[in-house]
């Protein structure tokens, strides 16, 4: 829900997705970071709209008490449902091992690896970019320099943009 419970949308937000080359979103907390900015009116309608390339950045691990036992394809049907219509045209997923220690220290936190189910995602009409996205080191991160190679590797579509 959100408080309050209609809040309009920025229209710099909503110029900005239909001017977009590119628009990524995720990896975060999938209740409480990603579907919050889906449930502002018009958010998702202009994502479902743009003519930039979309790509969903999936989670590297679960969170408990928000996405724990989700595969990636089920954070991407939570985001539908929400969304009330299919927003992505690629989902960059993390297909890499992750060390033992890393997976130990995340389980005593409630978490585990997001079980890549690429098959599940194609066929919900969404194209994987697969590979090795992990960082390890005191915490598991998205390896940037790996994530903007992909992204920027992708075909855009770049809108057409009315002359300003």
């Amino acid at each position: 829900m959100l408080e309050p419970p209609d809040p309009p949308p920025p229209p710099e937000t909503l110029a900005a997705i239909a001017a977009a080359d590119l628009i990524t979103i995720g990896p975060g907390s999938l209740f409480t970071s990603i579907i919050t900015n889906l449930l502002v009116k018009g958010i998702s309608e202009a994502l479902a709209t743009a003519q930039g390339t979309r790509v969903f950045i999936c989670n590297l691990m679960t969170q408990a008490n928000e996405s724990l036992h989700l595969t990636a394809s089920q954070h991407i049907e939570r985001i539908y449902e929400h969304a009330g219509r299919p927003i992505f045209d690629y989902a960059l997923v993390n297909t890499a091992p992750v060390s033992d220690e890393i997976r130990a220290r995340y389980a005593a936190e409630g978490a585990e690896i997001t079980i890549a189910d690429i098959d599940r995602i194609e066929s919900l009409g969404i194209q994987c970019i697969t590979g090795n996205f992990a960082a390890e080191g005191d915490v598991l991160r998205h390896a940037a320099d790996r994530v903007t190679t992909a992204l920027l590797s992708l075909p855009v579509r770049t809108p057409a943009v009315a002359a300003r």
